[in-house]
């Protein structure tokens, strides 16, 4: 049985898919891009999987989901580390070492 939360949550995230596709050329600045699509694409992946599970083989496809799922998070956290936490003790930030001022004004 698919549960209507599943297709919302599926078109929710096509939407996303579809913006993102839409500013691909500014996203694609972010560090490590191709990290962080993947996260995406495999979410993507997960929730359509979500509701072939309620189509047919449920238990094979709830174990997908799960998988897809849990890559997904890897996938993201390693991203924020490629991106964002890859630092030597001690060094400034890429913007804090150019002059960028932060928003909490320190």
């Amino acid at each position: 049985m698919i549960e209507e939360r599943e297709v919302i949550s599926l078109f929710l995230a096509l939407f996303a898919i579809a913006i993102a596709v839409r500013n691909r050329r500014s996203l694609a600045t972010l560090p490590a891009f191709p990290l962080f699509v993947a996260a995406g694409l495999v979410l993507a992946f997960g929730l359509v999987v979500t509701i072939l599970e309620g189509l047919a083989w449920g238990s094979f496809f709830n174990t997908i989901e799960h998988v897809s799922y849990g890559s997904s998070s890897l996938l993201l956290a390693i991203w924020a580390w490629a991106a964002y936490g890859r630092r030597e003790p001690g060094s400034v930030p890429a913007r804090e070492r150019e002059g960028v001022a932060r928003k909490d004004g320190a």
